[in-house]
């Protein structure tokens, strides 16, 4: 299970549904995946609180399977300093979205707050103003996950 799938108040206390190694173990043993996505903390969305990672968990995951990449499920509200941990921990995939898709609408946003009122609006304008909002972020996100900020 996913944390916070479906207890996602982020008031309770999402520790109980985290990923048991030794069951990721069996798993990935018995089916022979490539890589495996665990519950150490975050999900997808938006949080309500700050996420609870335990790192030690992708540590352990990792060293119960012969080094299987690590999926992290979503990562909105980690800090800075807690996606370099999970990276060096063993995260090798991070799915990354709502960080993303919330910098294309401030990018319209953007574009609408300094469009002038008698200027026809078109979508292909809006559209850009999205797209190299989202890519900035992007650029951004790799740098971070990189460790190079």
């Amino acid at each position: 299970r996913e944390s916070g799938a479906n207890e996602g108040s982020g008031n309770q206390d999402e520790t109980k549904i985290y990923t048991n190694p030794k069951l990721a173990a069996e798993f990935v043993a018995e089916t022979g995946i490539d890589l495996l996505a665990c519950s150490f903390g975050t999900t997808h969305g938006i949080y309500l609180s700050k996420p609870k990672l335990d790192f030690q968990i992708i540590r352990d995951v990792r060293a119960q399977t012969n080094g299987i990449p690590v999926v992290m499920h979503g990562g909105s509200g980690v800090s800075r300093e807690d996606y370099h941990e999970v990276v060096k921990a063993g995260v090798r995939k991070i799915n990354y979205f709502t960080y993303m898709d919330k910098a294309g609408g401030q990018g319209v946003k953007d574009y609408l707050d300094h469009a002038p009122a008698d200027t026809p609006l078109f979508y292909s304008q809006v559209y850009l103003a999205a797209r190299d909002a989202m890519k900035e972020n992007v650029r951004h996100a790799i740098r971070m996950f990189a460790l190079k900020e």
